[in-house]
């Protein structure tokens, strides 16, 4: 079996919202699905670096490593469907954004669409979405944390 790929995703609520990406033509997953901001890690890259330049790449949000904290004992390993037809082996990281600057914006990533968390179920989600969603929203609420990073 190939060594898994490294992945990040990031969450970022505001307003009982979360954002979430619409996979366009420039993106390597389906065509009509949604995910969390994020990408590979590059090698010698830091996760937490990771996840500021994917944030930026995919949203043009801008946000730095101390805006960011690790979702701690959420990890998530499985195959992922490509456009192309292929399978990849991944390991995603999940990333709480905890503040950032700037509006989403389309990029080649995608489009980043703010959606009602009581909605996200009625889109067609990439695996372990709602998942890392939900275990985002318990931390917060563990940890007496308000939801809006902006």
């Amino acid at each position: 079996m190939d060594k898994a790929v490294k992945t990040v995703v990031i969450l970022v609520f505001r307003d009982e919202s979360v954002l979430i990406i619409g996979q366009g033509d420039e993106s390597h997953h389906v065509i009509g699905t949604y995910g969390l901001p994020g990408g590979r890690v590059e090698d010698g890259e830091i996760e937490k670096e990771a996840a500021v330049r994917e944030l930026k790449e995919e949203t043009e949000l801008l946000t730095d490593t101390g805006d960011m904290s690790e979702l701690p004992g959420v990890e998530y390993f499985g195959d992922m469907a490509r456009k192309d037809g292929n399978k990849i082996s991944m390991s995603m990281k999940v990333f709480l954004c905890r503040k950032y600057q700037g509006e989403p914006k389309i990029t080649e990533e995608g489009k980043p669409i703010w959606v009602p968390i009581n909605t996200l179920s009625g889109y067609n989600l990439l695996p372990n979405v709602q998942d890392a969603v939900n275990k985002g929203l318990e931390f917060l609420k563990n940890n007496n944390e308000i939801m809006d990073s902006k």
